[in-house]
C-alpha cells in the first residue's frame, strides 16, 4: 500500500492542488501544515471517534515530497485503537472549540486525546502500516476535531 500507484497519484495532485490555494502557513511546523480553506462539509460523517496516536510519515516519491499524518482511533464501544485514518496534506481540517463556529486548522493541530469526526472515501485496507493491526484503515475527506473549552 506505500506505494500504491493510487497513493503516487494523490500526492501529485495534492501538490498541484496546494500550490494553487490560496492558504495560511503556520510558520515553524513544517511543510505539511498549512490551512484549508475549504468549506466544511455538511454531509453525515462516516464516524466519531477518540485520537490515540499521530504519526507522521513523510519523503520523496516519484510524485514529489510526500506528507501524511496516520491516526489510530478508538470507536466506541472499543476501548483500544480499532481504526486507522490517513489524514493527506491536503486534507481539510477544522477545530471546534467550545459552542463556537468550527475554524480551519491544519493536521499539525491534531493531538493525541482529542474528539474527532471522520469523513472519509470510500477506499479501506486492512493491515496495512498506517493502521492497527487487523484493523481498517481509511482516507479521511475531512476531519473535525471537538475540544472542550476547558482542555
Amino acid at each position: 500500500m506505500r506505494n500504491s500507484p493510487r497513493r503516487l497519484v494523490m500526492a501529485g495532485l495534492a501538490g498541484l492542488i496546494l500550490a494553487g490555494c490560496n492558504q495560511r502557513t503556520l510558520t515553524g511546523t513544517g511543510p505539511d501544515c498549512s490551512a484549508s480553506l475549504t468549506l466544511l462539509r455538511t454531509s453525515a460523517p462516516d464516524f466519531a471517534a477518540r485520537l490515540e496516536s499521530v504519526f507522521v510519515e513523510s519523503g520523496n516519491t516519484p510524485a514529489g515530497p510526500h506528507y501524511q499524518r496516520n491516526l489510530w482511533l478508538t470507536i466506541a464501544p472499543a476501548t483500544s485503537a480499532n481504526a486507522g485514518v490517513i489524514v493527506g496534506r491536503a486534507t481539510p481540517v477544522f477545530l471546534q472549540s467550545g459552542s463556537g463556529a468550527p475554524e480551519p486548522v491544519t493536521a499539525c493541530d491534531l493531538t493525541a486525546g482529542d474528539s474527532l469526526v471522520i469523513w472519509h472515501d470510500e477506499s479501506v485496507a486492512y493491515g496495512s502500516v498506517e493502521g492497527p493491526p487487523g484493523a481498517p484503515s481509511y482516507f479521511a475527506t475531512q476531519v473535525l476535531i471537538i475540544r472542550s473549552s476547558f482542555r
